[in-house]
Formats: C-alpha cells, sequence, structure tokens
C-alpha cells in the first residue's frame, strides 16, 4: 500500500509546488508595468528593401590607378593587352555585404517643452517629435565568391548579424524652402517618454548608436526606440518631408569627369549617394493655430489642397511621380 500511496503524495505535491510557482508569476507579472499597448494601425511599419543590385558597383574604372599610374599603359610581347592590368581596372566590380533595419513610426506629434538655456534660464519651445523604432530581421545580403571551377561570378547569400544604428534625421519644408537637423533635447525626450510611454527606453540621435542591435526572431523582440526632435519648424510649411538616414549602409559612388588628377589622394572627387527613407507629411491648418492633430502622413489629393494650388504642383515640390506616402531615395 505504501508503494502505491507515495508516487500520488509526490505527484499531489509537485502539483501544488507547479500552481505555487505560475502563481507567483502571474502576481510578479501584474505588479510589474508593461508597455502602453498600442491600438492597431498606430505604428507605421517600412521594411528595409534590400536588394541584389545594391551590392555591387560596375564595372566602373579605377580612376586611381587608370589617371594616377600612366605607366601601366604598355604593350605586352606576349599576351594581348586585354589580359594586362590596365584593361582590368577600367572594368571592376566593387562589391559589398548590404544590411538594413526595419523602421516603424508613430504618428508625428508636437508638444511644449520648458528647455534650458545656456545662460541658465529655461524657454518654452514647441518641440515637434517622432518616435520610432528600428528593429534587425537579419536576411542581411553577402556575395560570395561562387564554386565555377574560376569563373569569377559571384552568388549573394542571406547572412544574420547584429547591426548598430547611426542616424540623420533632417525635416524638409517643401513651400518654404527649409531645412532643419534633428536637435538632440535631453530635457525633451524626457517629458516626451512621461507622455508616450513612462515604461520603455527611448534613445536619442545620439545615444541610440551606443545599442547593438540583434536579430529579432518570432519569439524575441529586439527592437530599440528612439525619438527625433526638431523645435523651430517654421509654422507656415504645409508641405515636408522627414528624411531617415542609417537604416541601410546600401550606397552609391560615382566620380566625375576630371574629378580625379594625377597625384591627389585616392578618392578625390568621388560623389556619393546613400539610401535614405523619405516619410511625407502635410498639414492643412494655418501659421496661427499650430497643432499636432493637423499633421497628415502622406501626401494630399487635389481635392484637399487649397485653390488655385494644383497636385502637380505639390508632388514637384516633394519630388514625387505619384502620390506615395514614404519612398527610397539616394541623396
Amino acid at each position: 500500500m505504501f508503494k502505491t500511496l507515495n508516487p500520488c503524495l509526490a505527484a499531489c505535491s509537485a502539483a501544488v509546488l507547479l500552481l505555487g510557482l505560475l502563481s507567483e508569476v502571474v502576481e510578479a507579472q501584474e505588479r510589474s508595468p508593461g508597455f502602453r499597448k498600442l491600438a492597431p494601425g498606430v505604428i507605421t511599419r517600412i521594411s528595409p528593401h534590400i536588394q541584389e543590385e545594391e551590392t555591387f558597383s560596375g564595372p566602373r574604372e579605377m580612376v586611381e590607378l587608370t589617371v594616377g599610374a600612366p605607366q601601366l599603359d604598355w604593350e605586352p610581347n606576349l599576351s594581348a593587352k586585354s589580359k594586362t592590368l590596365l584593361a582590368d581596372v577600367k572594368a571592376t566590380i566593387f562589391r559589398r555585404s548590404v544590411w538594413g533595419l526595419e523602421f516603424g513610426f508613430k504618428p508625428l506629434s508636437m508638444m511644449d517643452i520648458d528647455i534650458p538655456q545656456p545662460d541658465g534660464s529655461v524657454k518654452t519651445e514647441k518641440v515637434l517629435y517622432l518616435v520610432y523604432f528600428v528593429r534587425n530581421n537579419g536576411n542581411h545580403l553577402n556575395p560570395e565568391a561562387a564554386n565555377d571551377g574560376g569563373q569569377g561570378t559571384f552568388e549573394v547569400n542571406p547572412t544574420n548579424h547584429s547591426v548598430r544604428f547611426f542616424p540623420n534625421f533632417f525635416l524638409q519644408c517643401h513651400d518654404v524652402d527649409r531645412v532643419y537637423l534633428d536637435k538632440v533635447i535631453p530635457a525633451a525626450v524626457n517629458e516626451i517618454r512621461l507622455r508616450e510611454d513612462p515604461n520603455r527606453k527611448f534613445y536619442n540621435s545620439v545615444t541610440i548608436s551606443d545599442v547593438n542591435i540583434p536579430v529579432s526572431t518570432e519569439l524575441e523582440d529586439n527592437s530599440v526606440w528612439g525619438v527625433a526632435t526638431w523645435v523651430g519648424v517654421d509654422p507656415r510649411s504645409d508641405f515636408f518631408s522627414i528624411y531617415v538616414r542609417g537604416l541601410t549602409n546600401a550606397y552609391r559612388w560615382q566620380d566625375p569627369p576630371n574629378g580625379f588628377k594625377a597625384g591627389d589622394p585616392p578618392g578625390t572627387g568621388r560623389r556619393f549617394l546613400y539610401k535614405t527613407l523619405q516619410l511625407n507629411f502635410w498639414r492643412p491648418g494655418d501659421s496661427l493655430d499650430h497643432n499636432e492633430d493637423e499633421i497628415r502622413f502622406g501626401v494630399p489629393n487635389q481635392n484637399q489642397l487649397p485653390a488655385g494650388i494644383i497636385e502637380d504642383q505639390v508632388l514637384k515640390a516633394y519630388g514625387l511621380k505619384e502620390r506615395v506616402d514614404y519612398q527610397w531615395v539616394y541623396r
């Protein structure tokens, strides 16, 4: 009898202990503050949209050798001139790995914040801000030499690795021709955190670069949240865009004619364009009563425009061919 009873008692004791542990876990979760729950549609998510053609440039001429080393131009006696180093550097393909981050953001907002001044005083300013997160979903692209028997072909394979975000936010007013850089305001970040989610850590555009962002999975979200802030934005502007650089390392480059001359340091005259996310906004209000409820994400249609303004004019101001909320550009 005792042999039959002991296993039952042990099982009952284990069940009671497990229930007790589960109860403690639930109570702990209820006591600990969680992140603020957001309604569906509040967050706009944009994928990095990295492409295979962004992993290479060329064929391009290596001007540092074709222009800077004239001695490479010679006539070989025992082989074709197309086999010389000069022929190779006139048509070189430059390859690189490309990564990208998902970008999510809440509606563009504003609030009045007391900002300390250099002289020790405090000034209340209207701060325009964008709460966002970046997420590393992996599947970055890495070109690797193919096993093709020396034919020189490459394969682009997905790879996973951590990434750091070195952001550049700037706001461009298309109708008043002004550009505003994101301004780091520690006092504003704290006030925005208290308003948006007191339990979440928000980084500014400098401190977020210290965070190593590992790959997220379905079971583990390693998103990092930040806030970009602007002050002194011209209240007359109704059509503007926010440009976000640093979400990917994709870029384009070009050597303009006569940009490099013999004796110049390598890279002289070379022009780079970086893949940048353009977020478009507009507001139907006036310059005297500027509030966040009037800010719209996207581009207005003809029925939403003031009298005397046509849609083609607005699209041209945004640099668009058609109405889109956002686009990836090189600039």
